[in-house]
């Protein structure tokens, strides 16, 4: 077996500067002496979303119930129900995905911005990010709109019949309204983060047929690649294995690595999967643009988020066979020694 207690392990960086760690039993605020029950509802599940909001306020959906709650450092109080996903901008403003609009918390409650837009999860909740500027509209078939806000979403336009040309989408809202691909390769899509300053990072893949007879059933061999794309403003940068992009052989969910993390300044940070294993990391990777920098190599990765100073807040521990080991929380600072 993984171990419950791997899959019941979170926590998060609030835009306040806190660090929340989450588990199946308490969670708690680093430095803080005071410790708080878990319930069903608590984000402690393993890629469950959870986000701090500059006030302090913890924000995560019941996802037993799809209704988003805070929590004051008192007790969590239900604030919106049947929500979808669920998003904290830079300015601090909460905003919520239900019945397939984007809504805003307001001072007099919430208020719908945008509808017509469907947010469905596959292996993972669906997420969106609702950026701090307009990017240049990316389908040039359009002309760019004079729009107000912007919403990254993923998963974007797809179904199931789409298979691995899915693509996040952006939305905008203003005095007209359009949508379209989010800067993505015409390929699949494991992880999406956006920075504080509204920059995408998109982990990508795609499956090229290898040259030569096939197997013995008649399929064709093929190799799968994995791009890194960087989207600033417009322009989109693709990094590949020969730029240093680590290789994903297996990962978290046996399907690559389990999270990736925009940071300052244009970094980014992943969880490369391990070779030898089919769901355990390989501990954590910083891309800056031109190197990249890997720390932690040899531990499983449970839970990575990045604080605006740019260091990164790791839970991970070891894994002999089928059994794993303690779970640790730890704090790479943008000074510490590469491995």
């Amino acid at each position: 077996g993984y171990g419950s207690s791997a899959f019941r392990s979170n926590l998060t960086v609030g835009q306040d500067g806190s660090v929340w760690v989450f588990g199946p039993e308490r969670f708690f605020r680093l430095g803080d002496p005071r410790e708080y029950a878990s319930d069903d509802g608590t984000p402690a599940f393993l890629g469950r979303p959870v986000e701090v909001g500059p006030d302090g306020v913890v924000w995560a959906i019941d996802e037993a119930t799809r209704a988003l709650r805070s929590f004051d450092g008192t007790s969590w109080e239900v604030r919106e129900d049947g929500v979808t996903a669920f998003d904290i901008a830079p300015d601090g403003v909460v905003w919520a995905h239900k019945g397939g609009a984007f809504e805003r918390l307001g001072p007099d409650g919430w208020v719908t911005v945008g509808g017509g837009v469907g947010l469905r999860g596959y292996d993972e909740p669906p997420r969106f990010w609702v950026s701090p500027l307009v990017h240049e509209f990316f389908e040039r078939s359009y002309e760019a709109p004079d729009a107000e806000i912007e919403v990254l979403s993923w998963p974007g336009t797809c179904d199931d019949s789409d298979g691995p040309g899915c693509v996040a989408d952006i939305h905008l809202y203003g005095t007209t309204w359009n949508s379209g691909p989010a800067g993505s390769l015409n390929a699949g899509i494991r992880l999406v983060d956006m920075s504080d300053d509204g920059d995408y990072w998109m982990l990508q893949f795609a499956e090229v047929p290898l040259s030569g007879p096939g197997e013995a059933d008649g399929e064709q061999p093929f190799q799968t690649i994995d791009y890194l794309v960087h989207v600033e403003g417009g322009p989109t940068t693709v990094y590949t294995t020969d730029e240093g992009v680590p290789e994903i052989d297996g990962g978290l969910y046996d399907w690559g690595p389990g999270f990736l993390r925009a940071g300052p300044e244009g970094s980014v940070w992943l969880t490369p999967g391990s070779e030898s294993d089919d769901w355990c990391g390989d501990g954590v990777a910083r891309f800056d643009g031109q190197t990249w920098t890997r720390y932690l190599r040899g531990t499983c990765i449970y839970a990575l988020d990045v604080a605006s100073d740019g260091s990164a807040w790791v839970q991970g521990g070891t894994r002999d066979g089928s059994e794993v080991g303690p779970i640790e929380t730890y704090v790479i600072t943008p000074e510490a020694v590469a491995e």
